[in-house]
């Protein structure tokens, strides 16, 4: 688990986690002020995602995102994640999730 700060303040908790070899999720907690420091803050976090891939060995990153969602949608795809599924009914709530995929 790592913190990623701007300009002193937390803007993401990230979590990298092996599912089986070559093949990761991850999942992030994002600060509500991660919009205010817009694109200058996301080079950083691209890095850090190279940086776990070639660190572990990830061949396959993987991460959900909510279907309510869009800004999820459009951040995941901003770091380079592509569509792969729908998961009905995977929420707690039995809200409908995406399955989002950046291979290496």
């Amino acid at each position: 688990m790592e913190t990623l700060s701007w300009k002193s303040k937390p803007m993401i908790i990230v979590r990298v986690y092996r599912i089986w070899p070559g093949v990761y999720q991850v999942s992030a907690l994002v600060s509500e002020a991660l919009p205010t420091v817009g694109r200058a803050f996301y080079p950083r976090l691209w890095e850090r995602i190279e940086s776990y891939a070639g660190l572990l060995g990830i061949k396959r990153l993987q991460m959900t995102v909510s279907c309510q969602s869009k800004k999820a949608e459009r951040f995941a795809e901003f770091l380079k994640f592509e569509e792969e599924s729908i998961l009905r009914k995977y929420g707690q709530d039995g809200s409908d999730y995406k399955m989002f995929v950046r291979c290496f």
